[in-house]
Parts: C-alpha cells; sequence; structure tokens
C-alpha cells in the first residue's frame, strides 16, 4: 500500500464504526490462512463460504484488526470496523489505495491472452522502473481490489489484469482501477452461459474503455471484428483520448509482426511499432504469441517507454503458469503445457502451435467448458481443424469432446478417465518409433487436465513457472 493506514482513517472512507483501539494496518488480507502480521482481514461472506467464521483464527496468526459485516462474538477482544458490506468494502479499499498515487495504471482484459499480455508488459515496464503486475490468477472483484490495495509508494507503473464470470463485473473491477492505459486484447466465445454470445463477450469486455481516464489511451486488436465498436466506445468518452492498434501482421496497424519464424527456442519476428523495426525473439510459441507481445509492444510506447526497453523486456518475459511451458522427457519427446484454461480461439491457436512442432504430434483435449448452445460445434470445428492441420493424433477427454473425436475421424481416441488416458497415452509413446514427438495438453481448468501433464513430468510439477 502507499503508505500505513489508521484503522479510524478507513472507517470514515468506508462509511463504518471503528471499535476498539486506532491502529495502524500494513496491509489487507480476505485469507485467514495466509493472513500476515499487522495486515488487516477483511471477513467476506458469499452464498458458499463465510469469512466470519475465521476472525478467531485471523487474529491469532497477527492480524492487527479486522474488518467485519456482523458483530463479533467477542467484540472486547479485538479491534475491529463494521461496514454494511464487506465485499463491497474490498473495493472501495483497493481504490481508496489505487487513488494515493498519479502512477500510470494499465489495465488488461479479453478472452484470451490478457495473462500472457500482463507478463509481457509488467517484464518491459520494469525495465524503466518498478512495476506492480497482478500476482497470479487475482483478477476478480475480489483480487482486482487486493492488488489495487498492495501498489506501493515506490512502484512506478501498475499493471492489472481484469477478467470476468458474470456479466457487470468488468465494470465494477474497471471503475476501481481508472486505468490510464486500456487494452483489449479481443474478444472470443467464452462464460457464454452469463454472457450469451461473442457480442455480449465484447459488450462486456468494453467496460474497460468506459472507466478509462479522459485523456487516456486505448489499445485495441485491429484483428478482431469488433475493433470498430470498442474504438468508438473509447471516443464517445472523451475527446482528448487516443486509439492504438496492434496486429499479427496487418501493416496498417501502429504495432504488428512480420518476417515471423518459429525457432526451438521462441517465436522470431520482427517488430513493427510507430513506424520504427526491431527484429526479435521472445520465449514464448505460437504465432497468437507474437501478436500478443505487439500488443504489449504498443501498450508500453502509450506509457512512454522507448523502443530498445521494449524490445529487451519482451526478450525478458516468460509464460506464466500452464501458458505453454515446454518439458522435455528425453532426447525425442516434448511435452507442452496449455492447460490453465481453454475457449475455442485459444484451442485453435493451440493447434496451430502444435502444427509447428516436429516429428509426430499428439493432441490431448479437455472439454472446453461454458459454451452454451455453441459447444457441440465448437468441439467438432477443434477435431476437424486438427485434421486439417495434420495433427498425427488425436486423443480426448470428456463428454464434450466425444464431438471433437468424431470430427477429427476413425484414429481419434476418446476416454472415459484420466487413468485409462495416461495408461493409452503411454502405451503410444512407447509404441510409437519415431525421431520426434511433441504432446500438447489443452483443457478448460474445470477438467484439471494439469493432471495428464503431471503423469508425463513428474508429480512434482505443480503449474508453476
Amino acid at each position: 500500500m502507499i503508505r500505513a493506514y489508521q484503522l479510524s482513517e478507513l472507517a470514515a472512507e468506508l462509511g463504518g464504526r471503528l471499535n476498539g483501539q486506532n491502529l495502524s494496518v500494513s496491509g489487507i488480507s480476505i485469507d485467514s490462512r495466509s493472513v500476515q502480521s499487522g495486515e488487516l482481514f477483511i471477513a467476506i461472506k458469499g452464498p458458499n463460504f463465510d469469512g466470519h467464521a475465521y476472525v478467531d483464527k485471523a487474529i491469532e496468526s497477527g492480524a492487527a484488526a479486522v474488518l467485519v459485516q456482523e458483530q463479533p462474538v467477542n467484540p472486547d477482544s479485538f479491534s475491529y470496523i463494521l461496514v454494511d458490506d464487506t465485499s463491497e468494502a474490498l473495493g472501495q479499499l483497493g481504490a481508496f489505495n489505487r487513488h494515493q498515487t498519479d502512477i500510470p495504471f494499465l489495465a488488461i482484459t479479453g478472452s484470451c491472452g490478457k495473462t500472457s499480455v500482463k507478463e509481457m508488459l509488467a517484464a518491459i515496464l520494469d525495465q524503466e522502473g518498478s512495476t506492480l503486475a497482478t500476482h497470479g490468477n487475482l483478477n476478480n472483484a475480489f483480487g482486482v481490489p487486493l492488488t489495487l490495495f498492495s501498489v506501493e509508494a515506490g512502484n512506478q507503473f501498475a499493471v492489472i489484469e481484469l477478467g470476468t464470470s458474470s456479466p457487470g463485473e468488468i465494470g465494477y473491477i474497471s471503475e476501481l482501477t481508472r486505468p490510464d492505459v486500456s487494452v483489449i486484447t479481443n474478444a472470443a466465445e467464452t462464460h457464454l452461459d452469463g454472457l450469451v454470445d461473442v457480442a455480449g463477450v465484447a459488450q462486456e469486455k468494453g467496460f474497460i474503455l468506459d472507466s478509462l481516464s479522459p485523456s487516456g489511451t486505448a489499445i485495441l486488436n485491429l484483428d478482431d471484428d469488433f475493433f470498430n465498436d470498442w474504438q468508438q466506445r473509447t471516443l464517445s468518452g472523451s475527446e482528448q483520448r487516443r486509439v492504438r492498434s496492434f496486429s499479427l501482421n496487418n501493416s496498417q496497424a501502429d504495432s504488428y509482426g512480420s518476417d515471423i519464424e518459429t525457432t526451438t527456442e521462441g517465436m522470431r519476428f520482427t517488430l513493427n511499432l510507430n513506424g520504427q523495426k526491431r527484429t526479435l525473439r521472445i520465449a514464448f510459441w505460437g504465432q497468437h504469441q507474437v501478436q500478443n507481445a505487439c500488443c504489449a509492444a504498443v501498450a508500453a510506447s502509450a506509457a512512454g517507454i522507448g523502443l530498445d526497453k521494449i524490445v529487451q523486456g519482451l526478450e525478458n518475459a516468460r509464460p506464466y503458469q500452464r501458458r505453454g511451458q515446454r518439458f522435455a522427457l528425453d532426447d525425442r519427446t516434448l511435452v507442452i503445457d496449455e492447460t490453465y484454461n481453454a475457449n475455442p480461439k485459444a484451442t485453435l491457436a493451440a493447434v496451430d502451435q502444435l502444427a509447428e512442432c516436429e516429428g509426430h504430434r499428439i493432441m490431448v483435449l479437455g472439454d472446453m467448458l461454458d459454451l452454451g448452445a455453441v459447444s457441440q460445434q465448437r468441439h467438432h470445428d477443434v477435431g476437424a481443424y486438427a485434421r486439417d492441420r495434420g495433427i498425427e493424433t488425436f486423443i480426448a477427454l470428456g463428454d464434450a469432446s466425444r464431438q471433437a473425436v468424431s470430427a477429427y475421424g476413425r484414429d481419434g481416441r476418446h476416454f472415459e478417465t484420466k487413468a485409462s488416458l495416461v495408461s493409452g497415452l503411454r502405451s503410444l509413446l512407447s509404441e510409437l518409433d519415431v525421431p520426434a514427438v511433441t504432446v500438447l495438453v489443452k483443457g478448460s481448468r474445470g477438467m484439471g487436465m494439469l493432471d495428464i501433464v503431471r503423469s508425463l513430468v513428474g508429480s512434482d510439477y505443480k503449474g508453476e513457472r
């Protein structure tokens, strides 16, 4: 946080009532298992959990005080702030700390690539000065306020990832963040149970533009069908705003790639940015990651970073948790972990990534969840695309993925359980008499496809960097 806050100051900001000593707090936490000494523990109450049950544990762990919406059982044994709604108060605290500083805030949303862009952008900005970036997946209505409250006085930039699982969430957390640079990577078929179709997704992602500062810059994907809609939405909010564009290879964009090559060490390409060119290599694979790099580059440029530092940062960046990590099992077998999550657009990009690999290529697919009425067709599309891209073996898990196996053809294999899939995959690997094999594992987070990767690379692998 920017500075130490007194409980009385926070209570006044929240419209709450302080009971007990007016202590200072060193941070905030919503998890009694990880709360640190001197922090304010916030008892979040939801439909399936209630942080009020862990107030005593938080105090025992060293919390300076607690923030509650229910009167504590032992009100005289510790300091607490009583408010009407602790979830709302959490958001208010994040916004309060954010507005204590005037450093540039860069916010990123999108259906695919937002975490990779966040990692790339943070690596670039670190070349210029201390950068606070969203840790892990703290990108929702709880995680964003926690991230905003963690911004410190020594930070020179903040990179905030914004995600959604329901309509209105992007609007809420964008309003808390109030970005100076708003980035939309793309809109694709995700969270369709709540957002209905890709137009609904684009509308939801666009809320990041509504909260953009009056003189801010929007970074938009020229390759996306909703570019014009987003551009109009940006400029309608303020005549002082600017729009900068990125693309995989469209020379009309402010930032785009050319001379794109896949190498064993990552993607090599020429970055074309604001009329300047520079050839570089990134430790990410797939043409979609070149597009992500072009996105991060123009966003950094909008924050005032020069080309030399942009290139250096991009070359220093690394993939984050289960988003393309590669493991050599032996001299011939490579495993690619793409198991963090899956939607149709990202899965087709994974097929493209696999198609560029050497030797016998094996696609292992778990169901893509939350696709609503288009689920069967999109799984069919993936199987057909893998077949057309020449993937030699297609293996799947999950009811919806039966459609993918059917579309792939007679050499596709569907398994009922992870154990049977792992057994079948191991048998296949031992039987193949080829100089090189690449296995790519993809699926929605709810399918737990990380278990498949761990069965191959070792149980010590937890999905971290």
